[in-house]
């Protein structure tokens, strides 16, 4: 029994033995037929050895064994969006900006307490065109140093308390990022940018989420000041997929060979990875190799624009051709350089302006001189006795023309320049005032015909009526005596004396406030996209003009800026 015994565990032993020197070897030989290829040729790899399993590397970008483990990487991260504002006045109203440090609770006190980066001076908002591109701006700098940073993005609206509020509309969105390999991979759109609204001021109006395609806020009118974010989920931007191979054998196949083609030319760093897997353990190797690849280069044509002119001088009122040829030129925007359609002021909210005012008056049934024009600078807004009382009135009326009798007087015109200062958000409130404390048989009516109010533009362009006769632009305050007061219409603000029983009274016909710094933006005329096209323009004033066409290549705007002499 005891021999027996011993003979099965020497059997056991040499069984044991036998299957170790079978495990399968993870060694494998690789040969090329030849030392270079062509694009699109098939690489034939010759494989010797019986591994149980095989993965193929192929060193092209996403297949790269090196980052078959890398989960972060510090690319570029690109955002760009289009924009659409409408409605009020428009200004620099809308802010983009970004943070690394935001928590992620979506309530007034924690943004505050985050430290938001303002890029705002970076794109190109609209300014009254629908679907204007922002341009495409890097945020790489401004995520953190940890392999984790988080990046959040935001809009942030502002606007005033004024008649109508400004109509924001942000209609595409696009964040990606851009490995170090040059691989460009999308992060988040519309959809899945993850907004949040946060209300700082005026919770009535808010930033309206709701659909996948664009977000908007709207003030609408008469609303008080409203101040609102919308802010993104949080991006992992340093993320990143780890490269893949291809598995070409598992223990239950056999590979004499593999083939392999190519798609672009360059050298590439192959690897075979092998491993095999036996009862009491497993091994691993790796086979190295290059090949080289070689053909043309398919080369992107950038895109483009050119401007020939078929002159630079000419007469006034003598047409000029631009002919124009590009590739990918969109968005292509032309700008005269005459007044209104200067490039360089395209975003000119604010400007040092000269403002104007003329009238004219009507006195009848009787003369007096007591109907008043005054400004402030100071009044609230509040068209109440107390709070007119409370401001400060400058009379104006030494400066002007008021009717003595005669319809349809012409008061003059002044400057009111002087008296807003130079602050960029300087407004003004102009006033009629007539003022009677007499106890009177009889008092006149006064009538104000037309009002003309216009901005004047550093270069002396005057623009239109800024501002004449209606109920939405005049309120009517009673400082006294309340069954009269001013009758205010689209023709003409009239103050009834009170005929042959006239007791005292104080009445204001005040104006919405008037923003004497807003400038208007330049307009350009819209070319769309350009292949090729002649446009042509006619310059009527002699001068020196700067010509630009401005355009967009999907991701930066550039322009062609032309001299034009127009002479008599």
């Amino acid at each position: 029994m005891k021999n027996i015994i011993k003979y099965c565990g020497l059997l056991l032993v040499g069984l044991v033995s036998c299957m170790e020197d079978e495990v399968p070897s993870v060694e494998l030989n690789v040969a090329l037929d030849k030392q270079v290829y062509q694009v699109g040729e098939p690489v034939t790899f010759k494989l010797g050895g019986n591994p149980d399993n095989i993965v193929f590397y192929s060193g092209e970008v996403g297949h790269n064994y090196a980052y078959k483990e890398r989960y972060h990487a510090d690319g570029d991260l690109l955002v760009k969006f289009n924009s659409w504002v409408r409605y009020g006045d428009i200004y620099h109203n809308l802010k983009f900006l970004v943070s690394s440090d935001f928590s992620g609770i979506y309530d007034k006190e924690n943004v505050e307490a985050a430290t938001w980066i303002d890029l705002s001076d970076k794109f190109r908002f609209s300014v009254g065109d629908d679907q204007t591109p922002s341009g495409e701006v890097n945020l790489k700098e401004y995520v953190g140093a940890a392999e984790d940073a988080k990046l959040f993005v935001a809009f942030r609206y502002e606007d005033e308390q004024k008649a109508r509020q400004n109509n924001w509309i942000i209609r595409s969105i696009t964040l990606d990022c851009v490995s170090t390999e040059g691989v460009r991979s999308n992060l988040a759109t519309m959809p899945t940018m993850g907004w949040k609204v946060v209300d700082f001021e005026n919770p009535a109006v808010t930033w309206n989420v709701s659909s996948t395609s664009q977000i908007l806020i709207d003030g609408g009118t008469n609303q008080p000041k409203n101040v609102d974010w919308v802010i993104s989920q949080a991006f992992d931007v340093r993320k990143t997929t780890p490269d893949t191979g291809v598995a070409l054998k598992n223990i239950s196949t056999t590979m004499d060979e593999y083939k392999y083609i190519y798609t672009k030319p360059g050298i590439y760093e192959v690897v075979f990875e092998t491993t095999s897997d036996w009862y009491n353990g497993s091994d691993h190797a790796l086979t190295k190799l290059t090949v080289e690849v070689q053909g043309e280069v398919e080369e992107e044509i950038p895109a483009s624009l050119s401007v020939l002119p078929d002159k630079v001088e000419c007469k006034a009122g003598e047409p000029i051709t631009f002919s124009l040829t590009g590739n990918n030129a969109n968005s292509v925007v032309f700008y005269s350089g005459e007044s209104g359609h200067n490039f360089d002021f395209r975003e000119r909210f604010y400007a040092d302006n000269d403002m104007v005012v003329n009238f004219s008056t009507f006195v009848r049934n009787g003369v007096d001189q007591l109907l008043k024009f005054k400004v402030s600078t100071d009044f609230d807004g509040v068209y109440e006795k107390e709070h007119v009382e409370a401001a400060t009135w400058i009379d104006l009326s030494e400066k002007f023309i008021f009717s003595t009798g005669s319809d349809n007087t012409l008061s003059g015109e002044i400057s009111l320049k002087e008296i807003a200062g130079n602050d960029p958000n300087a407004k003004l409130y102009m006033a009629f005032h007539h003022k009677d404390e007499r106890e009177t048989a009889n008092r006149a009516d006064w009538i104000v015909r037309k009002f003309e109010l216009a901005l004047i533009s550093p270069e002396n362009f005057r623009g239109t009526n800024q501002m004449g006769f209606s109920k939405d632009a005049w309120f009517g305050v009673d400082c006294l005596n309340p069954k009269k007061n001013w009758d205010i219409t689209s023709a003409r603000a009239y103050l009834a004396g009170g005929g042959t029983t006239a007791t005292a009274n104080d009445d204001w016909a005040i104006s919405k406030p008037v923003y004497i710094r807003k400038g208007t933006p330049d307009k350009g005329v819209s070319l769309n996209s350009v292949t090729s096209r002649d446009y042509v323009h006619t310059y009527n004033t002699p001068g020196t003009y700067k010509a630009v066409f401005d355009w967009y290549d999907g991701s930066n705007y550039s322009q062609v800026k032309l001299n034009i002499e127009v002479k008599e």
